[in-house]
């Protein structure tokens, strides 16, 4: 049991404690700053929020450490030490701060961040911390994240689900640089298609029966519309279209099956 002096400062020295940890953790309110603190799975939510709380340069090894102990680490992130978490844990949703945890963690520590259900504000910060994660798992993205951060994420993900409505060129040429990290049937929502839009059969292959797809064939070249074509399964409306004879016949018929308001210039199709 520790007690406290009228004006006396109690200053703890935790190097090699363990069982002691508890003890100390009881006794909270008679300690001003805890040094060389080393913390576990072994505390319990309220011995790591009290003895966290006191220390500086904490370290933690957060094996086996729930959602509740690492909000824990998160609301006492500035009392740990710069890559000051170690160990093998997975981070959900519903950790508060992503970033800030991530951020502490060594490159040593096996990080899994099971990607289910996040925002893109937490897979923004995912995004920024990638290099302390070792397996990201569960991942669907939208428009709300940057280009970039969308590549990174691709870059470092299997089966990603993607809601693909509201993204401009520039995103959806990031998701046809990586469709093969897309999940089978993996396009969600509206996919707007133009001739500005790379791999269109690769990203024709992945969109869901339920998407919403739209070809805005305006500009697009015999080539392009042959990977429309093909992928005709997977669209709802081809606008903007018009057929040469640089198309071939079963491009157009796959074409016009979909399309509305077609111009054709006829010089020297085959009759």
């Amino acid at each position: 049991m520790l007690f406290r002096s009228t004006g006396a400062t109690v200053n703890v020295n935790a190097t090699g404690m363990s069982t002691q940890l508890a003890v100390l953790s009881l006794a909270i309110d008679k300690v001003d700053a805890i040094s060389n603190l080393s913390v576990s799975n072994a505390q319990d939510e309220t011995e790591l929020g009290n003895l966290l709380g006191k220390a500086s340069g904490a370290l933690v090894n957060a094996s086996g450490m729930g959602t509740a102990k690492l909000n824990v680490l998160v609301s006492n992130i500035g009392h740990i030490a710069t890559d000051g978490i170690t160990g093998t844990f997975t981070i959900l949703v519903g950790v508060s701060d992503v970033g800030a945890l991530l951020g502490k963690c060594s490159v040593d520590a096996n990080v899994t961040v099971d990607a289910t259900s996040m925002t893109s504000g937490q897979l923004s910060a995912v995004n920024a911390n990638l290099a302390k994660g070792d397996a990201l798992i569960n991942v669907a993205v939208d428009g709300g994240l940057t280009a970039a951060a969308l590549q990174n994420i691709l870059q470092n993900s299997t089966s990603v689900v993607v809601t693909a409505t509201g993204m401009d060129v520039t995103k959806l040429n990031v998701l046809a640089a990586y469709a093969n990290k897309i999940a089978a049937n993996g396009i969600l929502g509206t996919l707007a298609l133009s001739k500005d839009v790379n791999n269109l059969s690769g990203l024709l292959a992945k969109a869901h029966a339920d998407a919403t797809v739209t070809v805005d064939a305006g500009g697009m070249t015999s080539a392009q519309l042959h990977d429309v074509a093909g992928g005709i399964g997977a669209v709802d409306a081809v606008s903007n279209l018009s057929l040469t004879a640089a198309t071939v016949a079963a491009d157009i018929d796959a074409l016009l099956s979909k399309a509305s308001g077609a111009v054709a210039n006829a010089t020297g199709m085959d009759q």
